[in-house]
């Protein structure tokens, strides 16, 4: 079965509801250039949601609360499910555990998409910024040559052309994620 990649739809219109600078030229337009492939989790998918992770037991009970709810809903992106996501952030704060950085760099993701789903470029970049920093990867470069990761690396570097409206730019690293995407279904498959 393969995995239904999102290509368009809500961030075409996140992108088309927003304007392209001081000549006021309508970005509806040029929406069509951004299809919009996320990895909505760290676990990749063959065909359905990703397996629903435990909540971690160091979270208290509110915190496992909001953690069982962003993995029961069934839009995982929904206004709720990232409303859940900033108060869980806020209850992982600090929290030194082995696992903790983990589970961060998963609600930092989703965060992240989330904000892309807005269009808020700017946060975006930095939820995913700050993801990637939670992963303790060597670099970007190398998370670009890991098939599992260079999807994060790729929206990161898309929020930010988005951001300094470089639409082609963002276009081909969205387009890049996409590919990538579907190779990695193809080899689940």
């Amino acid at each position: 079965m393969r995995q239904s990649l999102h290509c368009g739809g809500e961030m075409a219109r996140a992108v088309g509801a927003q304007r392209a600078g001081p000549r006021g030229r309508d970005m509806r337009n040029l929406a069509w250039l951004l299809p919009a492939p996320f990895v909505f989790t760290l676990a990749s998918a063959q065909g359905q949601r990703p397996q629903k992770m435990e909540a971690p037991k160091w979270l208290d009970d509110d915190g496992k609360d909001l953690f069982n709810d962003i993995e029961n809903d069934e839009n995982p992106h929904s206004d709720a499910a990232c409303e859940s996501r900033e108060k869980l952030l806020k209850a992982m704060a600090g929290k030194g555990d082995s696992s903790a950085s983990s589970y961060r760099a998963r609600t930092l993701l989703g965060c992240g998409l989330c904000e892309m789903k807005k269009a808020n470029w700017m946060m975006a970049k930095r939820r995913l910024e700050s993801a990637i920093s939670e992963m303790n990867v060597p670099s970007e470069e190398m998370m670009l040559k890991n098939p599992d990761l260079a999807p994060i690396a790729l929206t990161k570097q898309a929020a930010d052309f988005m951001k300094k409206f470089e639409l082609t730019q963002a276009g081909t690293q969205l387009r890049r994620c996409r590919e990538v995407l579907e190779r990695n279904v193809k080899t689940v498959d």
